[in-house]
């Protein structure tokens, strides 16, 4: 494709975007397709391959910032969602709000999948705040950290840490408090660099969702887990 066509292309999605952003307020003017899907691909965008909806601040098949209100007609509408290196964007300060709307996004029983960098616990290599990482965190917008049982701001501090830093973060039990969803392990390094794999969900030969084998992984070395509404 040539450059004039990409650019043409580019463009034309980027008004059809700002159309439906306007548009999708009103249920009624909300395709079908997108209405009758219980599966939600969050922060990803159009060029995702994963078969059901995108939602996204920009380039997605719908405009959502998870650290504001949602459209109504999407409340309580999803069964799965899937969310792919999302999280660690966002201001650690704006993470309970963004797991508020998640949380009004499901269906009861339903399962935010959560797919996060590796950080401080595990292989150094992969690590997000790995020794000299600090200045790439800053130009990919890294800003919050998690491991298994905690989450927290990132700072200069954490680069090069086996472990975070003591009372700089908060454990997921207090950030879930006051909310209906529970944290349930997949995938994670342990504190003594052991790996835990949820054997039943997921697959690390293959690096595959046993339940849900239609999600592909795009980075297979991650921190793994769902957020499920217990009612």
């Amino acid at each position: 494709m040539g450059i004039f066509l990409k650019i043409k292309k580019r463009l034309k999605n980027k008004f059809k975007f700002l159309i439906n952003k306007i548009s999708y307020r009103y249920e009624k003017f909300v395709p079908d397709t997108l209405q009758s899907s219980s599966y939600l691909n969050l922060g990803d965008d159009y060029s995702s391959e994963l078969p059901f909806p995108s939602a996204n601040i920009n380039n997605a098949n719908i405009y959502l910032d998870i650290t504001k209100n949602s459209y109504k007609w999407m409340h309580s509408k999803y069964q799965f969602i899937w969310s792919e290196r999302m999280l660690e964007h966002i201001q650690f300060s704006k993470i309970k709000k963004a797991l508020l709307n998640i949380e009004k996004l499901l269906s009861k029983n339903g399962r935010c999948r959560m797919c996060l960098p590796i950080c401080f616990y595990g292989n150094q290599k992969i690590d997000m705040v790995r020794e000299g990482n600090s200045s790439n965190c800053n130009i990919q917008g890294h800003v919050t950290w998690f491991t298994f049982s905690e989450l927290g701001p990132i700072t200069e501090e954490c680069f090069g840490m086996h472990e975070p830093p003591i009372n700089l973060g908060k454990s997921w039990e207090e950030i879930l408090k006051d909310t209906q969803l529970t944290y349930f392990p997949i995938r994670h390094y342990n504190p003594d660099s052991s790996l835990y794999v949820n054997k039943d969900l997921y697959c690390e030969v293959k690096g595959v969702f046993l339940d849900e084998p239609q999600v592909k992984i795009k980075r297979k070395n991650s921190l793994i887990f769902d957020l499920v509404k217990n009612r």
